[in-house]
């Protein structure tokens, strides 16, 4: 019995070894069955697990999408790369004669030109390449929906930078790494952020990239927080293509963003990190500030400023004041600088109340009031603490 026992064994590893040879895996991992970039512009001429494309996710929807996958890889100029479908040990090849394709001028695009094709499949499908050594936003759309014109391959260039309050949510390039096929890490120093609020990476200046003419599928380009709200502290492993604001503070940062070559679920491609290097110095002359209340909240609307009258300073904190306002039911208003949205701009989110704060609410942002008063309004502002308190205090 023993012997039958051996026997048996060695035929069930032959029969395994067998196996492997006939898929082409050998020792190495276990490949999963899906959609990959392949090509000596990779790195690797044969399927890889860190090579397998994620589901992708619609902008328009705001949703992954059936048939649509993509995938941030590093490609080296002048050598050929194609995706490869997977399935059940067998890999099919598809390629696209890529043209020049202008997002200029299309709703939130950025101002940029990109590559883009329509798929073939085979053994003759065109092999791609790209003109510059870097990091690639690889989309790929089997039009499973038939609401584009065919189905479509679009390659970005992807130059990341950051976009948020400290740049008025323009676009700051970083500082591009050597090029490497497997880690690359894009870096910005001394990022000066006066007052804290949130950004994201983007590769250019605007948050989604246009894959047909009609607009129907558009890819996300941005990265932000995983996070349920926006403003949450950034952790690792926390950037996701449709993420929230990423918080930061009041300060002077470096920032870094890390590539790593990994499969699947973008997430796993991209870490951050923020390293404060220095404090603001506050410059500002806060007794001149001309803080107020915008909104519908007696007889006003949305473009008249209700002004603070600057009272004292003690400790740091600086106190302002309003000292009769009546404030009708089911007003709504925020305090901001007179005249703009772009300096002070403090909803019910990022303003302590205090006093009859009971009779105060979250309408969307705005702060809502109830029923109708009339109050002493106090503005506190402490500076070092970035922490606003608005009090009322019944007349």
């Amino acid at each position: 019995m023993k012997k039958i026992s051996m026997f048996m064994s060695a035929l069930a590893l032959l029969a395994f070894a067998s196996c492997e040879e006939k898929n082409g895996l050998g020792d190495e991992e276990f490949i999963e069955d899906g959609f990959y970039v392949v090509g000596e512009a990779t790195g690797s001429d044969n399927i890889q697990s860190d090579y397998m494309m994620a589901a992708g996710f619609n902008e328009v929807t705001k949703s992954k999408r059936d048939g649509m996958y993509e995938k941030y890889v590093a490609l080296e100029k002048g050598k050929t790369f194609s995706l490869a479908i997977y399935e059940a040990g067998e890999t099919t090849l598809y390629g696209a004669e890529l043209g020049d394709m202008n997002l200029e001028g299309l709703d939130n695009n950025p101002p940029m030109v990109i590559k883009r094709g329509s798929l073939q499949e085979g053994e003759n499908a065109p092999k791609m390449t790209v003109a510059e050594s870097g990091l690639y936003h690889i989309v790929l759309d089997l039009n499973k929906a038939k609401d584009l014109n065919t189905a479509l391959i679009i390659v970005a260039p992807a130059k990341w930078g950051i976009r948020g309050k400290m740049n008025g949510w323009g676009y700051t390039e970083m500082t591009a790494p050597a090029f490497n096929t497997k880690k690359m890490a894009w870096t910005i120093k001394n990022v000066t952020n006066e007052i804290p609020d949130g950004y994201k990476f983007t590769y250019a200046h605007g948050w989604k990239v246009n894959m047909d003419d009609m607009g129907n599928v558009k890819a996300e380009i941005g990265l932000g927080n995983n996070a349920d709200s926006d403003n949450l502290p950034l952790m690792e492993n926390d950037l996701v293509q449709y993420g929230k604001n990423i918080q930061v503070k009041r300060g002077i940062w470096d920032i870094e963003l890390t590539w790593n070559l990994k499969g699947g679920n973008l997430g796993k491609n991209f870490t951050a990190k923020m390293t404060k290097v220095g404090e603001v110095p506050f410059n500002d002359n806060v007794p001149e500030y001309k803080l107020g209340l915008i909104g519908a909240i007696a007889g006003t609307n949305w473009d008249t400023d209700l002004l603070f009258t600057y009272v004292s300073e003690s400790n740091g904190t600086y106190k302002f004041e309003i000292a009769e306002q009546a404030i009708e039911a089911d007003a709504q208003f925020k305090v901001r600088s007179a005249g703009t949205w772009d300096k002070h701009n403090l909803d019910y989110s990022n303003i302590k109340i205090t006093g009859d704060a009971d009779n105060f609410e979250d309408k969307g942002g705005n702060i809502g009031c109830k029923s109708a008063a009339t109050y002493k309004i106090t503005l506190t502002f402490n500076p070092s603490e970035w922490e606003w308190v608005l009090n009322f205090e019944k007349k």
